[in-house]
């Protein structure tokens, strides 16, 4: 595998995709566990519906990006890639897998736009927790969980697990600076709110994703000794960065917000979001690359 512009195009491909999925499963926590906690009578703030709607735009492109790419890989670079050969990948283990997260995006853009237009209408809220749960139920559909022949036998489940908690952390962060930055309700009690979320996902997405990690390397020693295993040592400096803060978050900027004095909460939190974002980012390049043991393309 080169790191050729090709192979960056479509691991940044599926970097907007892993962001978009993100966005929308972060939106409707934030609507459904979130914001309930803290009184707010409006459960969708008009900015929150906005960013969700955006998620789903990134996906859509995200999408028809991945399968061009993926047709892409699969030809010689003289070979034109044709509608019968799209028909061809699409009939695939992983263009069926592709297709599944389709319609899953199909139900969040359904899902969404009813929610911007009636809020308070419960199928429209019933609607975007399906399309989130169809979102993460799909996500190890196209990646190694399920391509990869030497895969432990856990890798899809536990890569959903991986995927759905990732999503409630650092989604559910990222919708948080947004709600935070239109002042209802107050930052007190949104980061109350959002702190057990954030606990309970952050240590299961972790926990995962270690298991899952040995599993795909087979030991600690291609940690250190293949290019896969040094971009998940990356992936975990980065995951430790972000940890890094949210423990500021709760052990500094929380108290001092109890206390009714000044907190760089806004700033804190979207730091601790952008740095989630390169996370993605590295995992996108992760599951793009070869893992120890499997052929490199």
């Amino acid at each position: 595998m080169t790191w050729d512009l090709l192979f960056l195009i479509a691991a940044a491909a599926r970097w907007l995709g892993y962001l978009a999925a993100f966005v929308i499963v972060g939106a409707t926590a934030m609507r459904r566990l979130v914001l309930p906690r803290t009184g707010f009578i409006d459960p969708t703030p008009v900015p929150l519906a906005r960013w969700a709607q955006l998620g789903t735009v990134l996906l859509a492109v995200s999408l028809v990006a991945r399968l061009y790419f993926q047709g892409r890989s699969l030809l010689e670079p003289d070979e034109p890639l044709t509608a019968e050969f799209v028909g061809l990948v699409l009939q695939s283990a992983w263009g069926r897998g592709w297709l599944a997260q389709a319609a899953a995006g199909f139900v969040a853009v359904v899902g969404w736009s009813w929610v911007r237009r009636k809020p308070s209408a419960p199928g429209a809220a019933r609607l975007s927790i399906v399309a989130a749960a169809a979102i993460i139920a799909t996500a190890p559909l196209t990646g190694h969980a399920v391509g990869l022949a030497g895969a432990p036998w856990y890798s899809p489940l536990l890569d959903l697990v991986h995927f759905g908690a990732g999503a409630a952390w650092i989604g559910t962060l990222a919708s948080l600076t947004i709600v935070l930055r239109t002042g209802q309700p107050q930052p007190l009690a949104l980061v109350e709110a959002f702190s057990p979320l954030a606990l309970v996902a952050g240590i299961t997405a972790m926990a995962a994703g270690a298991v899952l990690a040995y599993g795909y390397l087979g030991g600690i020693g291609p940690l250190f000794e293949t290019g896969y295993g040094r971009m998940v040592l990356a992936k975990l400096a980065a995951i430790g960065v972000t940890s890094g803060l949210g423990v500021y978050n709760w052990r500094s900027v929380l108290p001092r917000l109890r206390a009714g004095a000044p907190a760089p909460i806004v700033r804190t939190a979207t730091l601790e979001a952008l740095v989630g974002v390169v996370v993605l980012a590295i995992t996108a390049v992760l599951v793009s690359l070869p893992a120890p043991g499997e052929p490199a393309e």
